[in-house]
């Protein structure tokens, strides 16, 4: 009986695993329910979207490309697909070229992708779309940033680099130039004199509708290190390379807009010579025009006789190809043939020294 009693009285007090099942004992008196299943958690931040203080907020992501972006890759694709018959005619190596030409073209899709879906398909269905920019009419009623231009193969093109010149050769030609030289533009009506010492250094006196023009009045130092090139030092910090021929004894031709340029003729019968920016390569007779996009086209090329010498006459347009009053662009030029150069016509006229 007493021992019945201590049991119970530990049970009471939940000491005794016993009392805590069922049967016929006892039951403990209630005790605390225990806090539930943590169930609920504590509300958490989401992971790394407090930013610090003056932290800038992530960008947010990029809408997925719309269908346009294919599409102007294709015509991308296209393009370099419509150059490869222009690349060996330019000497451009086509397993170098592409990477640089693609990494022009990234100003073109973005322009394309800006296009209407119409003037896309337009592009996508021509078997050249350089040749069809002008004809879809993509750049009409835009600014010049907005316009869409095909990539361009400069800083590609081997043709026309200008070779080093042997130091004795250069020598040579340093002392054949001095002297004074008259240069008689007469359609702007100005007469320069250069009067060159043998050490290159350079007195220019100018004139203009025949009265002195001192603003033009310089003093400058000459050089040459490459063919068909003068170096014209204006001051220690400053210089210029000028095209250059010096054509006999007693003409030579300089300027410093190198687009007008003088170009060798080995032989009559084949040469290139570069009009506009252009690429013409003529063979007994015949003549093909390269723009610096690729783009090839056939000319009409002659040789001719003038009153100021024998000219090398060159035509040829693009087919589809529109000037700037939406007209097609017919392009003209002559070269003065000087020995075995070939001078453009502009060089020719504007920056032709005559020995006094």
């Amino acid at each position: 009986m007493r021992l019945l009693t201590v049991s119970l009285a530990l049970c009471c007090y939940g000491l005794l695993s016993a009392c805590q099942k069922g049967g016929d004992q006892p039951a403990a008196p209630e005790t605390p329910a225990a806090a539930p299943a943590d169930t609920a958690k504590a509300p958490t931040a989401p992971a790394d979207t407090a930013k610090a203080p003056g932290e800038p907020a992530a960008p947010p992501a990029a809408p997925a490309p719309g269908p346009e972006v294919a599409q102007c890759q294709k015509i991308l694709d296209a393009c370099w697909k419509a150059v490869q018959p222009a690349l060996p005619l330019l000497q451009i190596d086509p397993a170098a070229a592409e990477e640089p030409y693609r990494k022009k073209g990234e100003k073109f899709l973005e322009a394309c992708k800006k296009l209407t879906p119409e003037q896309r398909e337009c592009l996508e269905k021509a078997e050249n779309p350089i040749a069809a920019i002008d004809p879809c009419k993509v750049n009409e009623g835009k600014e010049v940033n907005d316009k869409l231009f095909a990539p361009s193969l400069q800083g590609q093109i081997k043709l026309f680099e200008p070779e080093a010149l042997p130091e004795k050769d250069a020598a040579a030609l340093q002392k054949a130039m001095a002297g004074v030289w008259v240069n008689d533009w007469k359609k702007l009506k100005t007469v320069t004199t250069w009067t060159i010492k043998p050490t290159g250094e350079v007195t220019q006196k100018a004139k203009r509708e025949g009265k002195p023009d001192p603003g033009q009045d310089k003093q400058f130092k000459i050089s040459f290190t490459h063919k068909n090139r003068m170096k014209v030092q204006w001051s220690e910090t400053s210089s210029q390379d000028y095209m250059f021929l010096l054509d006999g004894k007693k003409v030579f031709y300089a300027g410093g807009n190198l687009a007008y340029g003088v170009f060798p003729m080995a032989s009559p019968d084949a040469f290139v010579v570069s009009a506009f920016g252009d690429y013409v390569f003529f063979e007994k007779g015949k003549c093909q025009v390269v723009s610096d996009t690729g783009w090839i086209a056939e000319g009409k090329c002659k040789f001719e006789k003038a009153k100021t010498g024998k000219l090398f006459m060159v035509e040829y347009e693009f087919p589809g190809k529109l000037d700037l009053t939406g007209k097609p662009a017919k392009m003209k030029r002559s070269f003065v043939v000087a020995g075995k150069f070939l001078v453009d016509d502009f060089l020719a006229e504007a920056g032709k020294y005559v020995r006094k």
